[in-house]
């Protein structure tokens, strides 16, 4: 009897065969957050520039986003990240927090 291997997928950010996420047992994310998530993601691997990050998730909101995006980033990056973590990604910081921040498959 052979072994049956776990279903594989390629990472989206490098190419690089990884395991699959489930997506469907992933953890509810609050509208931020996720746009965070999709924003990022979307970058397949390159870092996305934290005021970039802070225009394209609160471009609709009619007072324009929080008073410190930054920090608010960092924060919301802080919670995903805690969330995320038995799914084996998390979004990095690229040294200081306005250098950008990208998507880590672990």
């Amino acid at each position: 009897m052979t072994k049956r291997k776990p279903p594989r997928t390629r990472c989206p950010c490098c190419g690089a065969i990884v395991a699959a996420l489930h997506v469907d047992k992933m953890p509810r994310m609050g509208a931020n957050q996720q746009a965070l998530i999709n924003i990022v993601r979307a970058a397949k691997g390159g870092r996305v520039p934290t005021l970039e990050l802070a225009d394209r998730i609160w471009a609709s909101d009619a007072n324009g986003g929080p008073k410190l995006p930054l920090k608010t980033i960092a924060v919301m990056v802080r919670q995903i990240n805690v969330k995320t973590l038995p799914f084996k990604f998390r979004i990095a910081c690229g040294g200081g927090n306005r250098d950008g921040y990208r998507l880590l498959y672990l």
